[in-house]
């Protein structure tokens, strides 16, 4: 639950962000979505399964979107 309210305080603090979720079968994703967050901004990223491959996977989502800062 924590996740879900950390990611919806950010998503109104930072409109023009987009959201990268992870590991949690869809669950925040879902829930994100129903407290009004765009699904256009959400990314999901669910093909990890290992710590490591969500770490490896993540790094390349950010290099792609050119981010410069997670929060």
């Amino acid at each position: 639950m924590e996740r879900i309210i950390q990611g919806k305080m950010l998503a109104d603090q930072y409109p023009d962000a987009p959201l990268l979720v992870t590991g949690d079968g869809g669950l925040i994703v879902e829930s994100l979505k129903r407290r009004g967050v765009s699904e256009k901004r959400i990314i999901h990223e669910k093909y990890a399964d290992s710590t490591m491959e969500n770490a490896l996977f993540t790094k390349t989502i950010l290099s792609r979107l050119h981010s410069t800062r997670v929060a």
